[in-house]
């Protein structure tokens, strides 16, 4: 009778096991597939989804052969940053003497400007000008940040 008992729980450790594999590879999965939808969005922001796959699969082949000359990834690094300065702004800090108003408050959220309770000021990406402008006459501090 004691081996029935055994024989089942090894049965189910089995059992537990392949739950577990399976979980883990369904978690590679996902992980692989968000790698690529990354990969998609970056194709988006750089403008290069209307370029033929052959192309694209081309310059792969030449970032790969590229990626540990640092001269290269300098570059690229710089041409990254430009762009996302382009397509995001700037980051900017943003800081009121005094409680804003739930207008102003409301406002910021509409820019996609986030509350950051440690620093006690909003913060978030867009042009200096803009953001200063669009809060004309409320008294703030409007930071960028490098």
């Amino acid at each position: 009778m004691g081996e029935f008992f055994q024989k089942k729980t090894l049965e189910e450790k089995k059992r537990d096991l392949e739950e577990k594999k399976k979980n883990l590879m369904n978690r590679e999965r996902l992980s692989s597939q968000r790698k690529l939808l990354d990969v998609g969005k970056l194709a988006l922001k750089a403008k290069i989804t209307h370029i033929d796959a052959d192309l694209l699969f081309g310059a792969f082949i030449e970032i790969s052969a590229n990626e540990r000359n640092s001269e290269h990834l300098t570059k690229w690094r710089e041409n990254s940053k430009k762009m996302q300065k382009e397509i995001n702004g700037v980051r900017i800090a943003i800081s009121f003497k005094q409680p804003p108003s739930l207008e102003v408050k409301n406002h910021l959220k509409q820019l996609n400007f986030r509350w950051n309770r440690f620093r006690g000021e909003y913060y978030g990406f867009g042009e200096k000008s803009i953001v200063s402008d669009s809060l004309n006459g409320v008294e703030c501090k409007i930071e960028v940040i490098e």
